[in-house]
């Protein structure tokens, strides 16, 4: 069965000029919090596939995610290319989990 909804990989914040990459789990409370369960279990692979620099956390109330932010002062060529390549590579670390976790809708 399926856990939960990933709805996207990144988002700009441009009130805190930081860029977010991450998953964010946005379906219903139970699902959300039973990803972040599973995927807190699988914390060393996780790790070992896309870095420490991502934190798992309770985002609302209902939602949670696996993100990073780094610093985004202005939305340039330069930092476009490297969202893109940091995205990329949560894509490929976190696919063979996901799949194996059933962690999509």
């Amino acid at each position: 069965s399926r856990l939960c909804k990933v709805v996207d990989y990144g988002k700009v914040q441009r009130k805190t000029a930081r860029l977010e990459i991450g998953l964010h789990f946005e379906g219903e409370r139970g699902a959300n919090y039973a990803a972040a369960e599973a995927l807190a279990i699988r914390a060393p692979d996780i790790q070992a596939r896309i870095g420490p620099a991502y934190e798992l956390e309770e985002w609302t109330e209902r939602w949670t995610r696996l993100h990073r932010s780094f610093a985004a002062p202005s939305l340039t060529p330069e930092l476009a290319d490297e969202a893109a390549e940091r995205t990329v590579a949560l894509i490929r670390g976190m696919e063979p989990i996901l799949d194996q976790m059933e962690l999509r809708p």
